[in-house]
């Protein structure tokens, strides 16, 4: 009665670890759409109200949900003090800080955190066009994830499910 019952959980963890595999994908592409969200709110607050970056920064975090908001109003918020930390310091400490959590993987953070560094010496013209780089960036790289995402997620599950039972097999 217990082995059955240890059988059953196997198999059902095994399962719900292919799920939640398949869910951590559209999550990542939730993210990834949340970063084009920063960037394009980012371009209108530089090229039509010429908002200083630390104002810019605070009034999008009041758009955007948590850890997304965190991030980018703590960096205002570090920026308006400035204790002699660059920007791109404050910008990775800040990413690294408030970021972990997301289903962005590392390769997407470093990529966030080489944006911030080049944002942040420029001039205004400097600043858009980075802005415009990195925002055709990240709509490749959304669709390329997009493309094969059903594919996929169908993949993790069923791995998940096959998987369990194997160990089934295996163990009974």
């Amino acid at each position: 009665m217990i082995r059955a019952a240890a059988l059953l959980l196997v198999a059902a963890s095994c399962a719900g670890l292919g799920f939640v595999k398949s869910q951590a994908l559209s999550a990542r592409i939730r993210d990834l759409l949340i970063l084009r969200k920063i960037l394009r709110l980012l371009t209108g607050e530089i090229s039509y109200g010429g908002t200083p970056l630390p104002e810019a920064f605070y009034r999008i975090g009041g758009k955007v949900g948590e850890p997304f908001r965190d991030f980018l109003q703590d960096l205002s918020l570090d920026m308006r003090r400035y204790e002699g930390e660059s920007f791109s310091e404050l910008f990775d400490r800040n990413a690294d800080c408030h970021l972990k959590g997301t289903r962005l993987t590392r390769e997407d953070l470093e990529e966030w955190k080489e944006f911030g560094r080049m944002l942040g010496y420029l001039d205004r013209e400097m600043q858009l066009s980075t802005l415009k780089s990195f925002d055709e960036t990240l709509a490749w790289k959304i669709g390329e994830q997009k493309e094969g995402l059903p594919a996929r997620k169908k993949l993790y599950q069923s791995l998940g499910v096959m998987g369990g039972l194997f160990l089934v097999i295996v163990f009974a």
